[in-house]
């Protein structure tokens, strides 16, 4: 049980990450 939260909890923060690094390029396309 332990380990199924972990894994939900590291697929969130790469679901975030992913997210971030999106936005992140959109702002430095608009910048450029």
């Amino acid at each position: 049980m332990e380990g199924t939260i972990k894994r939900s909890e590291m697929s969130l923060m790469h679901q975030r990450f992913q997210l971030f690094a999106i936005y992140y390029s959109f702002i430095s396309i608009g910048i450029v």
